[in-house]
């Protein structure tokens, strides 16, 4: 009798353990950096979205413009150059879509946030789809590599009200 309440205890561990488990690594979920990333856009901060990149000169970004950003550096300097000239907001992830492969993960997502160009107060939709490789680097997941397109029937960027 005794080993069976030893097997029934033995067998709760082993339960908790994989659903805490479980629950860490959806914690840190490739989706969950990317939510977090698509939220931090809206946030204006260079310092702070930048901090999702890897910082090396192999890091590499291609805009839905089609303008290619090579290294980290050159990441950087686009986001801060781009709050010289206008500010994101209600920025949005849906249909969130990931496969990780080892250390390495491939997320894939449409992307929609408005633009306010400080220039002439204009307001801008913007919806592309985005697919992000992600790399583990010192335990935490970074962009190593970010593409971004239009999507066949939708328009890339229209002006609204706001």
């Amino acid at each position: 009798m005794r080993w069976r309440y030893t097997v029934l205890a033995l067998l709760l561990i082993v339960c908790v353990t994989a659903a805490l488990h479980a629950e860490e690594k959806n914690v840190d979920s490739p989706d969950n950096f990317i939510k977090v990333w698509v939220a931090t856009f809206n946030k204006n901060a260079p310092e702070k979205l930048s901090a999702f990149y890897d910082r090396s000169k192999e890091t590499e970004v291609i805009v839905s413009s089609g303008v290619r950003l090579q290294g980290y550096k050159a990441v950087q300097e686009a986001y801060t150059d781009d709050q010289k000239h206008a500010r994101f907001y209600d920025s949005k992830a849906k249909q969130i879509g990931s496969r990780i492969l080892g250390n390495t993960a491939l997320v894939t997502f449409e992307h929609m946030f408005k633009i306010r160009s400080l220039t002439d107060d204009s307001h801008w939709q913007v919806h592309i789809r985005t697919t992000s490789v992600l790399h583990r680097v010192e335990n935490e997941w970074k962009i190593v590599l970010e593409h971004s397109s239009s999507i066949r029937g939708i328009e890339r960027t229209t002006r609204i009200e706001d």
